[in-house]
């Protein structure tokens, strides 16, 4: 949410500061904390994932897996199922699928956020 509120922020400034240079000012610490706020949320993560209990440390392996156990259901099991079952003479029309677009929301903010650490694995940051 709080990122999706920057553009219409910064077009306020723009709108308060009638100095072009106090706007460009307020404009850069509002990134700032952004900024900040990510590194923060980072270090969360980190701390979380070091914890002890599975409960804490593996929701987001959780998450994941769910995430591929549906798309290989959607993608890869389901279709060799009605295949098989045509080939056996039983054949199905339909069978009942997951609803993807909802995981794919949850599966994309993951691979964001493993992209963002693969990112920061080559430049080196450790953490």
């Amino acid at each position: 949410m709080w990122p999706a509120l920057i553009p219409l922020l910064t077009g306020i400034f723009d709108k308060i500061f009638p100095n072009p240079d106090d706007a460009n000012k307020a404009k850069i610490e509002l990134m700032r904390l952004e900024q900040e706020g990510a590194f923060r949320q980072l270090d969360v993560n980190a701390v979380e994932a070091k914890h002890q209990s599975i409960f804490v440390a593996g929701w987001r392996p959780a998450v994941g897996w769910v995430c591929a156990i549906i798309f290989a259901y959607n993608f890869l099991i389901q279709p060799l199922l009605l295949i098989i079952l045509e080939a056996l003479g039983k054949p199905l029309t339909v069978l009942p699928s997951l609803d993807f677009e909802e995981v794919m929301t949850v599966l994309c903010g993951l691979l964001g956020i493993s992209g963002l650490r693969t990112y920061e694995k080559i430049k080196g940051v450790q953490k």
